[in-house]
């Protein structure tokens, strides 16, 4: 391969958000991804990199540095670099999130973990930024193999629809979000709010007996999506339970014989302070459902309830589907822990 060849078709930009050695770097990889750099092809020197690329040598040196931390090239005595393994780079993913909470973290945790060595894997976090995200993925979406995408619930479909297609659908993955003109997607796994809640709540509905009102805490900022209401209501109306929306707790009475459904993790620790402040018993005054596991809910007050998404198989489920090359579209499996707290 001549050295000038590659140089060509590297595009190194200041107004890219990803720092110039990532960019060259993933210039690299796309090189041997697309067959165009083989395995023992020498690459051009730093010095001539840094030339004709108008970067520094510091950065030139990086972008190798983090290739050979990649076993994608090695140092030759008197060579420079070569392309050691074209064939078995590692796989390239993106997992981009709009908020990196409790639950988001376990499912990225057990992504990571059963990818193993075979992947390199960047986390990006856009906050619920659409503008930022439309960036993000112009910016890098070309460089990878495969870019999962957690959407915000409340962010408007058809936005988000004109954004994920920046995303070529053989590397899309969606999850969490059921986005039906998306289903040309490799993979999405999601969520199927007002019927998850529903059939966890009919799994309790034996213990909620005690209670005769049933209050879902909603926050109106809240990023998860408004069919929980809906599938809320619809429970507590076939049931015949005196129900209501709590948007916040700053002015919530706790009462006996009501139970809450929390959404929000950071009403949790709020409600629970509530419920003592008042002098009331957990379970036998009023009782506390949680909304997505987390460890620690085990173990708060002798256990708290959950209702919640399996995150574990969310993200085993993305593993699997890269992993095997074969395209999935599922829906997460929604289950109940009974605890002390009902």
């Amino acid at each position: 391969m001549k050295a000038e060849t590659l140089l060509y078709r590297i595009n190194i930009t200041a107004q890219c958000t990803t720092p110039k050695y990532k960019q060259l770097a993933n210039a690299i990889l796309t090189e041997i991804k697309t067959k165009r750099i083989h395995t023992g092809d020498i690459l051009p020197s730093i010095n001539v990199l840094s030339t004709h690329l108008h970067i520094s040598r510091q950065t030139a040196e990086k972008a190798y540095r983090y290739l050979k931390s990649l076993r994608v090239i090695l140092p030759i005595v008197g060579k420079g670099f070569i392309v050691h393994d074209a064939v078995g780079g590692k796989i390239r993913v993106a997992v981009v999130l709009n908020r990196l909470t409790t639950a988001k973290k376990t499912m990225y945790n057990t992504f990571e973990r059963e990818m193993g060595d075979r992947a390199q894997i960047d986390l990006y976090i856009y906050h619920g930024d659409l503008a930022t995200l439309r960036s993000m993925l112009i910016n890098n979406a070309t460089e990878y193999d495969y870019v999962a995408v957690f959407p915000g619930f409340r962010d408007p479909d058809n936005v988000m629809e004109d954004i994920l297609r920046i995303i070529p659908a053989e590397k899309r993955i969606i999850l969490g979000k059921y986005m039906a003109e998306m289903h040309d997607s490799f993979a999405s796994i999601y969520e199927n709010h007002e019927e998850d809640i529903v059939n966890a709540l009919e799994q309790l509905t034996d213990k909620l007996r005690k209670y005769h009102t049933i209050k879902l805490i909603y926050p109106d900022f809240s990023d998860y999506p408004r069919s929980i209401i809906k599938g809320f209501y619809r429970y507590a109306q076939e049931q015949g339970f005196h129900h209501s929306l709590v948007e916040s707790l700053q002015c919530e009475k706790i009462e006996k014989g009501t139970c809450y459904i929390q959404i929000a993790e950071e009403d949790l620790v709020e409600l629970l302070d509530l419920i003592v402040t008042q002098g009331l018993k957990l379970r036998k005054d009023t009782g506390v459902i949680s909304y997505n596991e987390t460890p620690l809910k085990k173990y708060v007050m002798n256990g708290i309830t959950t209702i919640s998404a399996d995150f574990d198989f969310l993200g085993s489920s993305v593993a699997k589907c890269i992993i095997d090359s074969v395209p999935l579209h599922l829906h997460v499996p929604f289950g109940v822990a009974v605890r002390h707290s009902i």
